[in-house]
């Protein structure tokens, strides 16, 4: 199934921080989150899925894994258990 697009403006909720909050605006990967044209990679990936089965993890969260797991050379593991614990690999999904 096809994913949904990722939310522009994501609404603040009472008791949850945002990450956006507790990363620095300075950090590489936050710099290179802003270059990057996200709508147009869910734009041209979106084509490759189908209509049916369960929901797709976001575009953005797919390619950027997929960025950072080739740039570190990691294996899939690596890259998930990277993504969980460091909170500037989180910006990207």
């Amino acid at each position: 199934m096809k994913p949904k697009p990722t939310a522009q403006t994501p609404q603040k909720h009472l008791f949850q921080i945002e990450l956006i909050d507790i990363v620095s605006p300075r950090h590489e990967l936050v710099k290179l989150a802003k270059l990057i044209d996200w709508r147009r990679l869910e734009v041209e990936f979106k084509q490759h899925y189908g209509d049916k089965g369960a929901g797709a993890k976001p575009i953005r969260l797919l390619a950027g894994l997929e960025y950072l797991k080739q740039i570190h050379k990691l294996s899939d593991e690596n890259t998930v258990a990277m993504w969980c614990d460091h909170p500037y690999w989180r910006k990207w999904g």
